[in-house]
Formats: structure tokens, C-alpha cells, sequence
């Protein structure tokens, strides 16, 4: 009985936390692909170096075998494309984006050997109208996390992007399980 079609797709950005947060990216892509299930990992790029720097070639292998998205090249470390829009110009905030979206692309290529990277997803809700237009500017077919809320699901087509939304996230599910995470925390 199929419910309903939706895209189930995992921010893969953890910088800080290497051993454990390398080894729950291996455990979920294996576990997906034992499973025959195919989804969308979002990586930053600058993880990329982070994995062949800790040796953790098993991780990228393990997520080639899925979709892969940007993430952006450095997600919210500053200046976050929002603040970059603030304080430069129209053109110069866009060069910089194109600059910025156009490097996590072609790390992202490189390493998955990818044709193309059609998705992108906003890395804590920092989107940017110059942004928006780079990333349409170097192929990006898909916009998730956009602008676009309350939309029950359905895309929008924004800025020669299909911008979809986020309907479920864990932060969602960790504040409506708050009375009962607190209870389990003690």
C-alpha cells in the first residue's frame, strides 16, 4: 500500500564530532542500502576533506552508493550568504556566491564523480536571494528549505528552481517529544 510519495533526505554536516558522527553517516547509508532504499544525503563539501583526512574512505564509499546533494560549501560558518547579501553589493554578493556554491559543486562532483549536483538545501535556514541565483546560475534544479512555508508539500517554481519544503525535521520531532525526552533524560 503506498501512503504517499515523499523524499527522505539526511543533512550530512557534523565538523566537530568525527569518530561518532562518521560512524552514524556509515551505519545509515549501509543500512539504507541493505534495505534497497536509495535517498539523499546533503553534504557539506568541506566534509569531504574531512573524511580522507580521518581515513574514512569506508564513509564516502558508503554514500556514493545514494543521491547526494550540496549542502553548501561550509554551511553556517561566517560569513553565511545572508550576511555576505547585508553587506556587499548585488553583483559582488553574487560573485561571491557563485564562487562559494560553485567550489561545494564541483567537491561534490569531483568526489562522487558526478555529472551534476541538482540539489542543494539551505544549511540552517541562511538563504539569500543573490545565493539563490548562483546556484540556478551553476545547474541546481532542486531548492529545499526555501522560502516557501506551509505549502503541504507542494513544490514551488521560484527562481528557475523547483523549491520544495521541509516538512519534517528532527528538531521538529525532538520539540514535540520534548516531555518525554526530558523524562527519559531524568
Amino acid at each position: 500500500v503506498v501512503v504517499g510519495e515523499f523524499i527522505l533526505s539526511f543533512d550530512t554536516e557534523d565538523l566537530a564530532n568525527q569518530g561518532p558522527a562518521h560512524d552514524a553517516i556509515l551505519r545509515l547509508a549501509t543500512i539504507l542500502t541493505e534495505e534497497g532504499i536509495k535517498r539523499c544525503f546533503n553534504i557539506v563539501s568541506s566534509l569531504i576533506g574531512v573524511l580522507k583526512e580521518a581515513g574514512r574512505q569506508d564513509v564516502l564509499d558508503a554514500l556514493r552508493r545514494h543521491e547526494i546533494s550540496s549542502h553548501s560549501r561550509r554551511h553556517t560558518w561566517h560569513p553565511t550568504p545572508p550576511e555576505v547579501a547585508e553587506q556587499l553589493s548585488w553583483n559582488d554578493a553574487f560573485a561571491w556566491s557563485v564562487e562559494q556554491q560553485g567550489t561545494a559543486i564541483e567537491e561534490i562532483k569531483r568526489e562522487f564523480g558526478l555529472p551534476d549536483v541538482m540539489g542543494y538545501i539551505v544549511p540552517g535556514n541562511t538563504f539569500a536571494a543573490p545565493d539563490i541565483a548562483a546556484l540556478r546560475l551553476l545547474g541546481v534544479k532542486v531548492y529545499s528549505g526555501s522560502m516557501f512555508k506551509n505549502t503541504n508539500g507542494v513544490g514551488m517554481w521560484f527562481g528557475g528552481m523547483l523549491n520544495l519544503e521541509e516538512k519534517i525535521g528532527l528538531d521538529r520531532l525532538l520539540v514535540a517529544q520534548k516531555g518525554l525526552l526530558l523524562d527519559r533524560l531524568g
